[in-house]
Formats: structure tokens, C-alpha cells, sequence
């Protein structure tokens, strides 16, 4: 089992590269508001974010899929994001 902490990372990232069961001692994310490729959002002269309703929705996944109890934004996200997600 693999312990591991997230920052900035999208939560479709980890939904992709873990099955359920193996991060069961991840325990916060932060997560990035845009699904797109690190390298397309370095540098960009606007924030980019995925919309509301679609991050939200990857991050009760990943709550639900993989127990993660504390669940916030980082890049690419405001106030929206995080009253979806309360």
C-alpha cells in the first residue's frame, strides 16, 4: 500500500494512475482546477480551469473511491470550486 500526499495535481491524475485500495493512507489533496497537461499551463498568461461541475465531480470520486477526507483547490481554482466542493 502506498502512503502519498498531492498537491496541484488534478484529481482525474490520480483517479487514472491508482486502483481503489492503494492509496488508502493518502489523506489531503489540493488539487489543480485544469485536467490539462502541465507543460500547456506553465507559463500561460490566463487561469485555465475545467469547469465547476466537472472538477467537483472528479474530486467526490476520488474522496468516494479512495477515502480522501480532507479534499481542497490549488492552481485553477476560486471561490466556485470550493463551494462546490462544501
Amino acid at each position: 500500500m502506498l502512503s502519498r500526499r498531492f498537491n496541484c495535481t488534478h484529481p482525474g491524475f490520480i483517479l487514472n494512475a491508482y486502483r481503489s485500495g492503494e492509496l488508502d493512507r493518502l489523506i489531503g489533496i489540493q488539487a489543480n482546477g485544469s485536467s490539462r497537461d502541465v507543460t500547456r499551463l506553465d507559463g500561460s498568461s490566463a487561469t485555465i480551469a475545467d469547469p465547476v461541475d466537472a472538477w467537483a465531480a472528479s474530486m467526490l470520486e476520488l474522496h468516494q473511491e479512495h477515502q480522501v477526507p480532507i479534499l481542497g483547490g490549488c492552481c485553477g481554482t476560486a471561490r466556485e470550486q470550493l463551494e462546490a466542493l462544501a
